[in-house]
């Protein structure tokens, strides 16, 4: 019952920091941000898709609706298949 995200990698998002780590932006997970934001740009916020279950989602980020800023517990990573 409680707000979660899912942000999925795409071809292009992600990039490697100066010791060689795989990386990935996710500005501001209450709105849709590019991928490849830098920031949160104010003027052309609009919501990301909203899905029950892991598997309706479609895009690089969705998930059920509330806010998260203060309120995340756990963050968990999972392998992508297909």
């Amino acid at each position: 019952a409680s707000p979660w995200r899912a942000c999925v990698p795409q071809a292009g998002g992600a990039f490697r920091t100066k010791e060689g780590s795989p990386c990935v932006r996710a500005p501001d997970l209450d709105w849709l941000d590019a991928p490849d934001a830098r920031r949160s740009d104010t003027e052309l916020q609009s919501s990301f898709d909203e899905v029950e279950r892991l598997a309706d989602g479609t895009g690089w980020t969705f998930g059920r609706p509330g806010a998260l800023k203060g309120r995340i517990r756990a963050i968990r990573i999972d392998r992508v298949n297909g």
